[in-house]
C-alpha cells in the first residue's frame, strides 16, 4: 500500500473515530456502540500504525483525532442544540388513588376500555384496566381489585348477582 493511500485512510479513519466519540457524547449518551467503536478504532488504528513501523503517522492520527474531537466538542457545546433535546415538560401525573376508592365501587366506562382506558367511579375519572378484555364506553363497571396503584374493573352483568351498591361482588364470576 502506498504511503499516500495510507495517509488518506488515516485521515478518514481519524474523522470517523472522532465523529463516533462525539456522537456518543452528544447524541447517544451512555456507554453504547458508537463510543465503543470509537475507542476501539482509536486504539486499534494507532496500534496498527505504530506496530507497522509508521510511528509518525500513528502520532499524526492521534493528534488529528484529538484536534477534531476538541473542535467538535467546542462547536457542539456552543451551538444551540434545542432541536435535538427534549424541550417539553411532562405535565401528566401518576394515577393517584384516593383512599375512598374500594373494591366493589361502581362506575361507568367513559372511554372504550381496550384493556385500559378511563372510567368514572364515584364521580371521579380514573385510568383503569379491564380484566375482561374490551369494554365499550358507557358500560356499567365495578372495581374488581386495586393492586400497585392500578384499578382493575369488570362489567356489571346483573344487579341481583352483585347486590346493592357497597356490597362486595361475589367471587364466583
Amino acid at each position: 500500500m502506498s504511503l499516500t493511500v495510507l495517509i488518506l485512510l488515516t485521515i478518514v479513519a481519524a474523522v470517523v473515530v472522532a465523529a463516533l466519540i462525539l456522537g456518543e457524547i452528544f447524541f447517544l449518551p451512555g456507554f453504547g456502540l458508537p463510543g465503543i467503536l470509537g475507542g476501539l478504532g482509536l486504539v486499534g488504528i494507532s496500534g496498527y500504525l505504530f506496530l507497522s513501523g509508521y510511528g509518525t503517522l500513528g502520532m499524526i492520527f492521534i493528534v488529528i483525532v484529538a484536534v477534531l474531537f476538541a473542535l467538535g466538542f467546542w462547536l457542539l457545546s456552543k451551538r444551540d442544540l434545542k432541536g435535538f433535546a427534549l424541550s417539553e415538560k411532562v405535565e401528566e401525573k401518576v394515577n393517584t388513588l384516593p383512599p375512598s376508592l374500594n373494591r366493589g365501587d361502581r362506575g361507568i366506562a367513559r372511554s372504550r376500555l381496550t384493556l385500559g382506558g378511563n372510567a368514572e367511579i364515584e364521580g371521579e375519572i380514573f385510568y383503569v384496566e379491564s380484566e375482561e378484555g374490551f369494554i365499550m364506553e358507557g358500560t356499567p363497571i365495578y372495581v374488581s381489585r386495586i393492586e400497585n396503584n392500578k384499578v382493575f374493573v369488570r362489567v356489571i352483568k346483573d344487579d341481583l348477582m352483585y347486590g346493592p351498591k357497597g356490597d362486595q361482588p361475589s367471587p364466583a364470576i
